[in-house]
């Protein structure tokens, strides 16, 4: 069977709803676009290629619900901003839609329990875009961790510098957030731009199914950017099987470098670059190559979100369940949660630890040294407030036990959104077999 996919989406105030619609193109023989909504106006040159395409455009998701029902079309894509994931993929649910939902999920965990529930209720499914989760190599190291062949999963550690320019956490009202008038957004490295970092460790810290589940998070949340939330990160989780994980992020350093991950096991060190260029290094000194990089990291882009549009829209025509819908991404959340109530509101870095620098035409905040803070950070798996980073303090470790509504932390509830209205998003994508 075939998917015709009916895109409801942002088209192009923040980007992303406009490349993840071309990779849906190049799909010819699974998905076609039929429509599309959006609050960008008739002039934007995406919203003038859909109409050349045929695509109905729609000016939001209200008015896109009204003209068509589950006959029409099969899913809802929503890869709207954080705080209106949970309101377009509640009522594109509600609605009797299938939906394909960008990463984060949702940024509460309250929120991912009611679209639990909701899913139950109506019998619809969700799918959630960590897209690199579903990349061969990565299924593929899974199952090698799982099979028990590298022996016990002892721990993890993992270090990211992606620099964004203050231009990037202006583009949109939710962006350098913490909150909105209807919702949180938690916006930062934990919840956004490196969100797929945290999910791949929690995914590779287990070798049961899913995501592992957070016993304990300790987090160090700091902003050096002009932001309500954090733009730079460093964690330590302790899976409920005892799995050591360790995770420093940051989108305020000079250049940007690879995405480093390493699994130590009792037989082996497995070591990954940019969640692909894969080896396992066993302790007898032989090593074994699970995944190369691609020559053009532009083309491994877009082949790895092909690769997980196609499982999602495979699973949709076969009516299989989703490989990650909200409940096998629920580890995530929990975690995410937890590090803000261990953290607390971020911690702004004194501006003598930093300094303005402009690339490019664009001006960028960098904190001084950190390149060389996550290396000691990395090196000796501790925090950044252990290995003495000047502007960095220690938080208190959370127990996730229980854990079933955000935010206890009295300093978060003093800030928090005015209410927690369905919020009403500007992207989606809707799907139907034909």
């Amino acid at each position: 069977p075939r998917s015709t996919l009916f895109p409801y989406t942002t088209l192009f105030r923040s980007g992303y709803a406009g490349y993840l619609m071309d990779r849906l193109w190049e799909l010819p023989d699974r998905c076609q676009i039929i429509a599309a909504a959006t609050l960008d106006k008739p002039d934007n040159p995406r919203v003038v290629n859909c109409v050349k395409r045929g695509i109905r455009v729609f000016p939001n998701l209200d008015a896109l619900l009204t003209a068509l029902s589950p006959k029409d079309c099969e899913a809802i894509v929503v890869a709207t901003g954080i705080d209106s994931h949970y309101g377009c993929a509640a009522q594109a649910l509600a609605a009797g839609f299938h939906v394909l939902l960008e990463k984060p999920p949702v940024p509460t965990i309250q929120e991912l329990d009611a679209l639990v529930k909701l899913e139950e209720r109506v019998g619809r499914s969700v799918a959630v875009h960590f897209q690199f989760l579903y990349t061969a190599v990565n299924q593929r190291l899974k199952s090698v961790l799982a099979s028990g062949a590298l022996g016990r999963i002892r721990r993890l550690r993992a270090s990211a510098a992606w620099p964004r320019s203050i231009q990037y956490f202006q583009r949109s009202p939710w962006t350098g957030r913490l909150y909105t008038t209807d919702s949180w957004v938690l916006d930062g490295t934990v919840c956004n731009s490196l969100a797929h970092l945290l999910a791949h460790e929690l995914f590779l810290a287990t070798a049961r199914p899913g995501l592992a589940i957070p016993a304990t998070v300790q987090a160090e949340l700091y902003h050096a950017n002009d932001t309500e939330s954090e733009d730079t990160s460093s964690l330590r989780i302790v899976t409920d099987e005892g799995v050591e994980i360790l995770y420093c992020a940051s989108l305020a350093t000079t250049t940007q470098r690879d995405v480093l991950l390493e699994i130590e096991t009792d037989k082996a060190t497995v070591r990954q670059v940019d969640f692909a260029d894969t080896v396992v290094c066993y302790r007898d000194g032989r090593e074994e190559i699970l995944g190369k990089p691609h020559p053009s990291k532009t083309e491994e882009d877009k082949i790895v979100r092909r690769q997980m549009l196609t499982t999602i829209l495979d699973a949709l025509a076969d009516g299989k369940p989703q490989m990650f819908d909200p409940t096998v991404c629920r580890p995530y959340v929990l975690t995410l949660n937890a590090a803000f109530e261990s953290g607390g509101p971020p911690k702004s870095i004194a501006a003598e630890f930093k300094h303005n620098l402009v690339a490019e035409n664009l001006q960028q905040v960098v904190i001084e040294g950190i390149e060389q803070d996550f290396e000691m950070a990395f090196s000796k798996r501790l925090l950044l407030s252990e290995v003495g980073v000047p502007w960095a303090s220690a938080s208190p470790v959370f127990v996730c036990k229980g854990y079933t509504g955000f935010p206890v932390n009295p300093a978060l509830k003093a800030l928090g959104p005015a209410r927690h209205s369905a919020a009403r998003g500007a992207t989606a994508v809707l799907a139907r077999r034909s």
